[in-house]
């Protein structure tokens, strides 16, 4: 019978179970390995080979885990195994997960073991516009997926059953921010990053053109703040149909039942202006 163990906290195995992986793999995961500096590690062990990790950085409070998983090919189960050891370990409240290639295995350990999960590029971004101009909604990354916890948190219940008026509330606002600011059911009003993640759900928008489009609000959040952005290097972050092709998915998710009241409020954003302490 397999046994399986865990080695905590020790850098120099977990960075010899790095080296032992394919190229490939460890470019997918990784943007710098020498950049690589976790506050925890988990490493799996079976039958006395590691063959999973799961590791983590802290936020500057230690609240929030921006985690990552790696294993062997066909060991990903143990790489869940080391993220479960990992969050028994580290108390953090917020787990955030960022990719680089979304697969749909990993989107599906996303949507089930992770708070929120990002494009990696698109939160590298906005990571060092909030490191210049300090936090700001409009500067943070938007979710590839709507998480449970983010469903929970607001009152909103599992999208599949998300009655159609809802739905439409949420599209229609995204075809016209012009509308409003939507509210969730419990009242708190959901941003453009908290919107787009609804969004990019609701109408099955292709992940591919879903990280492209959270970079793209994230160049236009920094062209607001007044850098010139420069349109050779913004090309090189995402291809020149993405937009056109999340409008058409948001336009045929749209039912025609345009009348019926949601669970949802949309408020007018000068009302909410008033309301702001």
């Amino acid at each position: 019978m397999s046994t399986l163990s865990f080695i905590d906290d020790d850098f120099p195995a977990a960075q010899a179970f790095v080296a032992s992986l394919n190229r490939k793999i460890v470019r997918l995961r990784f943007s710098g390995v020498g950049e690589w500096k976790p506050n925890h590690i988990a490493l799996a062990v079976r039958d006395g080979q590691v063959v999973a990790m799961a590791d983590c950085v802290l936020s500057d409070e230690e609240s929030g885990a921006n985690a990552s998983l790696l294993a062997r090919p066909g060991f990903g189960a143990y790489a869940i195994s080391a993220l479960l050891r990992l969050k028994k370990r580290v108390a953090a409240e917020h787990w955030l997960s960022t990719l680089r290639e979304p697969t749909p295995a990993t989107i599906a350990i996303s949507r089930r073991y992770f708070d929120e999960t990002c494009d990696q590029t698109a939160w590298e971004l906005s990571s060092g516009l909030i490191r210049q101009h300090g936090q700001s909604g409009v500067l943070q990354a938007a979710p590839l997926i709507a998480s449970a916890k983010f469903l929970r948190l607001h009152s909103i219940p599992p999208l599949k059953e998300l009655d159609g008026a809802s739905k439409n509330q949420v599209l229609n606002v995204a075809l016209d921010l012009g509308r409003g600011l939507l509210h969730s059911p419990n009242g708190y009003p959901l941003g453009g990053p908290e919107l787009l993640s609804l969004v990019f759900d609701l109408a099955d928008v292709p992940m591919r053109v879903r990280q492209d489009v959270s970079r793209i609000t994230l160049f236009l959040a920094a062209a607001q703040m007044g850098h010139n952005v420069d349109p050779n290097v913004v090309k090189k972050y995402f291809k020149q149909d993405s937009m056109s092709i999340f409008m058409a998915a948001v336009k045929r998710a749209v039912s025609l039942d345009l009348d019926s009241v949601g669970i949802f409020a949309i408020k007018p954003h000068a009302q909410e202006l008033r309301s702001s302490p």
